[in-house]
């Protein structure tokens, strides 16, 4: 007790003594109760009482800080609500005469003012000339050529203007500056601040900094800074040109390339080339509705369509088909697939019962007499003949040849214009069974399958075959 009232009699020979006057509305008043007003702790002094209005008008003395505990009933405290900032002491004659240059502010203004402000810390003291500032961490703005900094001590005393030198994103950790020479040390974590009245001079037009390359060139971010390229450039009010010697446009995985992408259904969004004579030609177009032309619009302009070899490149390259005005030009060695290309679907292919009208007697031809859904001859002895030829690009695996009667026969025979040859493929199966040929015949130019059928009796008409395929 004796040492806290010493500390309490000497505080005001260091510094001024602080004393709030005022009226309280206390309905229990004691002398002996304390005031905490904004954390601090104020002892009644002098002063009256309102009984009838339990109002106490006085004055209250602020209670220095002391190394000394002493516990107080929380009876004896009053706790004022108050959310004014105190008045400042008055001034200490003893004090020495303020700094121009500090700047003295509460930690927490200090701290917002850092954290919505700051670009960064400084890394390492600063006291002599010098043109670049350190930073602890990546700056936390891009900052750009020109632009004015505020650069002060931790305390944000000894603040001075730099100018950035060159632009700087958010990844730097090294901001350069306009050489400057400091007055003072500017130890390690010194602010860096932005100085926001220069805003609206770096920052304009949604860009900043001085562009790069030639007029009319987009402008891209080369390292941090401005620049241009022939590649890119802004050439007409709707227009942009890709420039360059073999320019490519690369699209990553899952990039789409869309034509008129504002319209549903199509319109008259095109790809044009430049022809022979200087002019702009249609070469692909998206027309309404939901109509997509592959064209060429030159005078006798054709369209190719091509495909590779085994070999990749031009060296491997082979036009497939050219369309022309009034014709369609194949590759001689093209085939023509598909699931109904003549008499071919899909896999299979058919002979109808008018195909078998050549008989193994001259004096003998087949006839029909079921208005040509069937056909016979009138000798039991006798055989009907059908030929067939395999397109190119297929191969016959199988034949079955439908009639009356499946006591009836037939065979099938690989045979080629050449020569009298007939080499059998099956061995005399029963009509309206699907043999399997001895060997797969391919579509050979000159090549074909004949087809006997032998009725063993009169009467036994032959429907038609089918021709089983497969692609080779």
């Amino acid at each position: 007790m004796t040492s806290l009232l010493l500390e309490q009699y000497l505080e005001p020979q260091i510094v001024p003594l602080e004393i709030i006057e005022g009226e309280y509305y206390l309905n229990d008043f004691s002398a002996f109760k304390s005031i905490v007003l904004a954390g601090n702790k104020y002892v009644f002094f002098e002063g009256t009482l309102n009984a009838a209005d339990d109002v106490v008008s006085g004055s209250w003395y602020k209670m220095a800080a002391s190394t000394e505990t002493i516990n107080l009933d929380d009876n004896n405290v009053i706790y004022v609500e108050d959310n004014t900032t105190p008045p400042p002491p008055p001034p200490n004659p003893h004090d020495p005469p303020n700094d121009p240059n500090e700047t003295e502010l509460g930690s927490d203004k200090l701290k917002g003012w850092i954290k919505y402000n700051s670009i960064g810390l400084s890394s390492s003291a600063i006291s002599t000339t010098d043109t670049k500032v350190g930073l602890m961490n990546a700056s936390r703005a891009k900052l750009y050529s020109g632009q004015k900094l505020i650069f002060a001590k931790p305390d944000l005393s000894h603040a001075i203007i730099l100018t950035k030198a060159g632009d700087s994103t958010t990844s730097d950790t090294q901001i350069n500056v306009s050489s400057f020479t400091p007055d003072v040390t500017y130890p390690a974590g010194s602010i860096l601040a932005i100085a926001q009245y220069d805003l609206t001079n770096v920052i304009t037009g949604g860009g900043s900094g001085t562009p790069g390359g030639s007029d009319t060139q987009v402008q891209f971010n080369d390292s941090g800074a401005f620049n241009g390229t022939d590649l890119l450039k802004v050439t007409g009010a709707n227009e942009l040109t890709i420039g360059g010697t073999n320019s490519n446009i690369l699209f990553n995985s899952g990039a789409d390339l869309v034509l008129g992408a504002d319209t549903a259904g199509g319109t008259s969004s095109t790809i044009q080339y430049l022809d022979s004579g200087n002019t702009n030609r249609v070469m692909l177009g998206a027309y309404a509705t939901n109509i997509v032309v592959l064209s060429n619009r030159a005078a006798n302009g054709e369209v190719q369509i091509r495909a590779n070899t085994s070999t990749a490149g031009g060296a491997g390259e082979l036009t497939i088909a050219t369309f022309k005005d009034t014709s369609v030009d194949f590759l001689n060695a093209a085939e023509l697939r598909g699931t109904n290309i003549g008499n071919i679907f899909d896999l299979e292919a058919y002979l109808t019962a008018v195909d078998f009208t050549m008989a193994s007697n001259g004096s003998y031809a087949g006839f029909t007499g079921r208005n040509g859904g069937s056909s016979e001859v009138s000798v039991s002895s006798l055989s009907q003949f059908a030929t067939f030829q395999v397109p190119a690009g297929y191969q016959a695996t199988h034949v079955q040849v439908n009639g009356q009667s499946s006591s009836s026969t037939f065979d099938v025979y690989a045979c080629n214009v050449t020569t009298l040859t007939a080499t059998a493929l099956t061995s005399s199966p029963s009509v309206n069974t699907n043999q399997a040929l001895s060997s797969a015949q391919s579509g050979v130019a000159g090549n074909y399958l004949s087809i006997k059928y032998t009725p063993g009796a009169t009467r036994r008409a032959i429907y038609g075959a089918k021709i089983t395929l497969q692609r080779a």
